[in-house]
């Protein structure tokens, strides 16, 4: 039989827990949060003009990262 290995969470300080999937959006989220269309967030993603990854069909990208074009502070 294999032993698959076991994926724990990690905890950190205070209790709390890290989820990796705190940590990533799809593009219905990204339109809703940068309030652009959901088109124009796929138009990004296949331009590179964002940190992404694509599975499939579906682009899955990182949450905290400004929205394309916006000004940055200095």
């Amino acid at each position: 039989m294999v032993k698959l290995p076991k994926f724990h969470l990690a905890s950190v300080e205070g209790g709390d827990i890290l989820n990796p999937l705190n940590e990533i959006m799809s593009t219905e989220e990204a339109s809703r949060m940068w309030g652009v269309h959901q088109d124009h967030v796929k138009r990004l993603c296949r331009e590179g003009k964002v940190v992404c990854r694509k599975f499939g069909k579906t682009y899955i990208l990182e949450k905290n990262q400004p929205k394309p074009g916006a000004k940055r502070a200095i």
